[in-house]
């Protein structure tokens, strides 16, 4: 494996004086407004690349490049990982840039909001060290390891330099999965749907579909608390792999990941996907999930939402959310029930807004986790109204979250403010300007409290709150037990 996946963390590396890099997202994610935000970039050494002769790794021949890397994809998604022998991605020095910039430094701070917008996801970037700059990076040298700090100056790569890095870092050949195969693994692993849970897992996501039994057999996310934030993921970190459950990727960025990482039998399963443009470490991670033998599924380019029934008056629908950033353009889940006399849904959108669902809502919610971990978003504005009676908001971060040498922390009042806008009760957070330091009761079920740590796993129910069983698949095999409801 790559050294900068490995879970223990402790892994010493050489900062590169250049790096390519992709903007990997930002805190907040809109960020025209703020006075303060983080920036992070998905990067691979330069000074590597310059010194290499094999002619996967020749940034000249951008369509030479693209043939060879289609050949390698074609192999690994066909055959079996066992006779791909070389991982041409495991010499590779990857790297992550997290820029934390204020508006005292008024004109670094405006050319990075506008240059790190969704219109220029596709751009790859120069990465340079510069004693010079006052732009300080935190540069890890793994997502879980710590980091080292300089000073750097970014600019845009020409098309001439980006094209063969797209051609290595690309999903461009990856094949599409069937609808038929992506409803035959949905119905493969398909239960009636009594729980719905949010795990506590950190700074990150990891929600998951529970049977009577309340074991997991679909999870939407499988993330972990990364770099500044690994503090806030629980060691060791396991998961129930009873079921066989299916894993639903909503999107690619690590802390909706990185749980894999932590627990290795998530590596040998079978994935779905959303096909987006991502950084060079994000493809990196997919070579990992094949080469460990697990299968990924990479939902079609403009597929209408899929269904599926699960129990008795239940249905699953999945569908590619509409937006046109990663966050923006997740894969969501919604269920359905019509067993209580109206339709109730369960929803799960990852990061993206409730604006951008790529299906309606025609009944009420009875549980839905909060998109972004509760962050403050411009995309969620339309919230979905709450059932009568029961309904259950499920927040997923971690205690204490930072984001870079920012302030900033999840839930924030604005979201809470959104829902309770719309009809859901926040209990102790209403009216607060740091939500997430108390437990909020009434609508709210959260994972963490920034006061009291780690509050474990929650689970929601359709009409009322399911009774906890505390060892549901046996306890020692897993850590992601739930706790409360």
């Amino acid at each position: 494996m790559n050294p900068f996946f490995l879970a223990h963390g402790d892994v010493p590396f050489e900062m590169p004086n250049r790096a390519y890099a992709r903007f990997e997202q930002s805190e907040p994610a809109d960020t025209l407004e703020e006075e303060q935000a983080l920036f992070m970039f998905s990067a691979v050494s330069a000074d590597w690349f310059d010194r290499q002769e094999n002619s996967m790794y020749k940034l000249t021949d951008a369509r030479e490049l693209e043939a060879q890397w289609e050949r390698y994809w074609y192999k690994l998604f066909n055959t079996s990982a066992d006779e791909q022998r070389v991982d041409p991605f495991e010499p590779m020095p990857f790297f992550r840039y997290e820029i934390s910039l204020t508006s005292s430094d008024r004109k670094a701070f405006e050319a990075y909001k506008y240059f790190m917008g969704p219109a220029f996801s596709n751009n790859w970037f120069h990465i340079k060290r510069d004693p010079n700059s006052s732009v300080i990076a935190d540069v890890y040298g793994n997502i879980f390891g710590a980091s080292q700090g300089a000073s750097v100056t970014t600019s845009f790569l020409d098309k001439k330099q980006a094209s063969p890095l797209s051609a290595i870092f690309s999903m461009h050949s990856w094949p599409a999965a069937t609808p038929k195969e992506i409803v035959s693994a949905l119905a493969t692993v398909a239960q009636r749907a009594v729980g719905f849970a949010a795990l506590d897992i950190g700074q990150g996501s990891a929600t998951a579909l529970l049977d009577d039994q309340q074991i997991p057999f679909l999870y939407h996310d499988l993330g972990a608390g990364v770099t500044r934030n690994v503090q806030t993921t629980q060691t060791p970190l396991s998961f129930c792999w009873t079921n066989n459950p299916l894993i639903v990727m909503s999107h690619w960025d690590k802390d909706h990941w990185a749980g894999a990482l932590k627990d290795n039998n998530a590596l040998k399963q079978t994935w779905l996907v959303p096909r987006q443009t991502v950084p060079p470490g994000h493809i990196a991670f997919a070579n990992t999930i094949l080469r460990a033998g697990g299968k990924l599924l990479v939902w079609p380019t403009s597929q209408t939402p899929l269904a599926i029934r699960l129990g008795k008056n239940q249905k699953l629908t999945i569908g590619q959310c509409t937006g046109i950033d990663r966050n923006g353009s997740c894969l969501a889940i919604r269920v359905d029930d019509t067993n209580h006399g109206e339709m109730l849904h369960w929803l799960a959108t990852g990061d993206a807004g409730y604006d951008q669902l790529p299906f309606a809502i025609p009944g009420r919610i009875a549980a839905m986790t909060v998109p972004h971990h509760g962050a403050k978003m411009t995309k969620n504005k339309a919230v979905p109204n709450p059932a009568t009676g029961y309904s259950r908001l499920l927040y997923s971060f971690g205690p204490g979250n930072a984001h870079g040498r920012t302030n900033v922390r999840h839930p924030t009042a604005d979201s809470v403010a959104e829902h309770q806008n719309n009809g859901w009760d926040p209990g102790a957070w209403r009216s607060v300007s740091n939500p997430g330091s108390t437990i909020a009761g009434s609508d709210i079920l959260a994972t963490a409290s920034h006061s009291s740590t780690h509050l474990g796993g929650v689970i929601a129910g359709w009409t009322g709150a399911p009774r906890v069983q505390q060892l549901p698949c046996g306890g020692s095999r897993c850590s992601t037990q739930i706790r409360n409801s």
